[in-house]
């Protein structure tokens, strides 16, 4: 919008904005450390769920992903292992699915992810929430049962 030659401009906002979005992500950077917090806490999540129901949803607030990790990781502070791991999962999945009870979910790493989150941006809480949505993509998906369902036979 500032270049002399009237043909050279941007002619709308909404080629500014996808001029703006297009760089945006180049400037966000991951140290070492982050990465293997992220890599520790996203494995463990990833292994702890085994199946996802159709209609299962992904909570795309980062901030209330991170208010709920918080009030996880104050209610299990003392502990070195979650009690269940249906606890971690719930803060990022909204419906049905199956997890493993027997993978452990160490309580250094959720408190090393909430941490972390507290210390980014809101676009880089929003990049780390696709990547872990991205492996969870990968999970089995199900056919959910309606509410209700009762297997026996009505006689």
């Amino acid at each position: 919008m500032c270049q002399r030659e009237v043909s050279n401009r941007i002619q709308t906002f909404i080629e500014v904005n996808n001029v703006i979005k297009e760089n945006k992500f180049l400037e966000i950077k991951f140290h070492d450390n982050e990465l293997l917090i992220y890599r520790a806490f996203s494995e463990s999540l990833d292994n702890s769920v085994s199946r996802i129901g159709n209609d299962c949803s992904y909570f795309d607030d980062s901030d209330f992903v991170q208010k709920k990790l918080e009030d996880l990781y104050q209610n299990v502070m003392l502990e070195e292992y979650c009690p269940s791991n249906n606890f971690v999962i719930r803060c990022f999945l909204n419906g049905q699915f199956y997890y493993s009870k027997n993978r452990l979910f160490l309580i250094s790493e959720l408190k090393q992810f909430v941490e972390f989150l507290r210390s980014c941006s809101k676009d880089k809480k929003n990049i780390i929430l696709n990547n872990i949505y991205t492996r969870l993509d990968a999970t089995e998906r199900y056919p959910e049962l309606p509410t209700g369902f009762n297997d026996d036979v009505p006689f």
